[in-house]
């Protein structure tokens, strides 16, 4: 992604941190505060059609390490200090 181009929103919301770069869909995009649906299901998410008709069985192992954005792992944070 090319911070020096104007923002869209697929790359609305950028944030830079020793030259990583983080960059969340719009809010209209994803209200979690994260990346697109698309980016999601090429990292892994769990999607059921592709489970059962492409025999991706790992989704249910990576699907277990992503998250929709900032406030869905920030409320899984608060409750698992609650537990």
């Amino acid at each position: 992604v090319d911070f020096r181009k104007p923002a869209t929103d697929n790359c609305h919301f950028r944030v830079e941190v020793h030259k990583e770069k983080f960059c969340a869909a719009s809010m209209s995009t994803n209200p979690m505060f994260g990346p697109r649906t698309e980016v999601l299901l090429n990292m892994g998410a769990v999607y059921g059609t592709r489970i059962v008709n492409q025999s991706e069985t790992y989704r249910f192992i990576t699907g277990i390490f992503l998250h929709a954005g900032v406030v869905h792992y920030a409320l899984n944070m608060l409750l698992a200090l609650a537990v």
